[in-house]
């Protein structure tokens, strides 16, 4: 016997299935096109986003129009004078990584040893399936690193446990 939750599972609204539905349903006439144009305008009225401001090209006009000072907004940070050590756990990329992906980390590295060259940075890329637990092992003993990248629901366990601190940046007097 199948299970309750599997029976309706067939019945999931995903986005083709709404879209096929909806299109059926004007189609069929039981629902109007100028009743779904209000139903969409509502829509973007809750979520704040105007479709008539952002749209594609707009976004297009907007792109690239903003100028950042990089070192001034991380020194704003992190003074340039910082010195120490810094062990950083991440999942970087692989043998199987795209070359950009492979790129930007590595212009990430370059990019941090010229903004703090007095930081030695220990950078330790760990494959995705080793993370976590090796995490929770370094934790557990109290040997976790002093920043690691994680994918968003995990740093809830960490947090949960009281694992996690905020980086605090002492200067030199």
């Amino acid at each position: 016997m199948k299970s309750l939750s599997s029976r309706f599972d067939r019945y999931a609204l995903g986005r083709r299935r709404f879209m096929a539905g909806t299109a059926g349903l004007v189609s069929a006439g039981l629902v109007s096109q100028s009743a779904l144009a209000r139903f969409f305008q509502d829509a973007s009225q809750m979520t704040g986003v105007d479709p008539e401001v952002w749209n594609p090209e707009t976004i297009q006009a907007l792109a690239g129009t903003i100028e950042v000072d990089t070192a001034a907004e991380v020194h704003a940070v992190v003074p340039e004078s910082a010195t120490g050590d810094l062990q950083y756990w991440n999942v970087g990329p692989t043998q199987a990584s795209p070359a950009i992906t492979v790129q930007i980390y590595d212009e990430f590295q370059a990019a941090f040893q010229q903004y703090y060259p007095e930081i030695a940075l220990e950078n330790q890329n760990i494959g995705y399936n080793d993370l976590l637990d090796t995490l929770r092992t370094a934790a557990a003993g109290g040997a976790a690193p002093d920043v690691a990248k994680l994918p968003i629901l995990w740093g809830v366990e960490f947090a949960a446990r009281g694992q996690l601190q905020e980086i605090v940046s002492r200067t030199s007097a």
